[in-house]
C-alpha cells in the first residue's frame, strides 16, 4: 500500500492504490478542504508536491480539467487532491488555504421558561365629546373619565397571583394597583 506522508503535521496514512488522494484524506482525518465535493469543480483541495520532481510518477498524471485550476507557473508543483490517485510513496504539504479551518465549539445553552406578566392593561374610556357643555379641555375630559373608569373597577378589581409568584412581587402589584385605583 502506498504511504502518504504530509508536511507540517507529520501526519502519515496508507491509501490503497489507485484511491483518489481526497477520499483518502478524509478517511484519514486530514482536514482538506472541498466546496464541490470532490468533483473537480472548485480547485479548493489544492495541495503542493515537492517541487524537484522526485514524487512526480507517484501520482497519476494531471488531466486538462485539473490544470485548468491549477496556476500556470506551478504545474508540476500543485495537484488537486480529488484528481490525484496515488501510485506510490509520496509526501504532500498542504497549504492554509486548502486546510479545513476548525471553528471554536459553541457554548451551550438552556431553554427556561419565563412567565410573561403582563405590566399594562387595556382600559376603556368613555370621554365626553369636544362640545359638551360645558367646554372643557382634553385633559379635563379625559382625567375625569379616568376617574369614572377607577371608581368603576374598584368594585370589579381582582388580583390574580399564581403560586410561582414570590411575597415581593405580589407586594409591588398592589402598591402598583393603589397608584392606579
Amino acid at each position: 500500500m502506498p504511504r502518504v506522508t504530509i508536511l507540517r503535521g507529520s501526519h502519515t496514512f496508507d491509501v490503497r492504490a489507485g484511491e483518489q488522494l481526497l477520499a483518502a484524506a478524509w478517511r484519514a482525518g486530514v482536514g482538506i478542504k472541498s466546496v464541490c465535493g470532490g468533483r473537480g469543480k472548485c480547485g479548493s483541495c489544492r495541495i503542493e508536491v515537492d517541487s524537484d520532481g522526485a514524487f512526480r510518477h507517484a501520482l497519476n498524471p494531471a488531466s486538462d480539467a485539473e490544470r485548468e485550476w491549477l496556476p500556470a507557473d506551478a504545474l508540476g508543483q500543485y495537484r488537486l487532491t480529488c484528481q490525484c490517485e496515488v501510485i506510490d510513496d509520496i509526501t504532500i504539504s498542504v497549504p492554509p488555504e486548502s486546510q479545513v479551518v476548525k471553528t471554536a465549539p459553541r457554548k451551550p445553552y438552556t431553554l427556561t421558561d419565563t412567565p410573561v406578566l403582563p405590566v399594562v392593561a387595556r382600559v376603556s374610556l368613555e370621554v365626553d365629546g369636544a362640545y359638551s357643555v360645558p367646554p372643557r379641555s382634553l385633559a379635563t375630559r379625559v382625567s375625569q373619565a379616568a376617574a369614572h373608569a377607577r371608581a368603576v373597577q374598584r368594585s370589579q378589581l381582582t388580583l390574580h397571583l399564581d403560586s410561582a409568584s414570590s411575597p415581593a412581587r405580589a407586594a409591588a402589584y398592589l402598591s402598583w394597583l393603589n397608584v392606579l385605583v
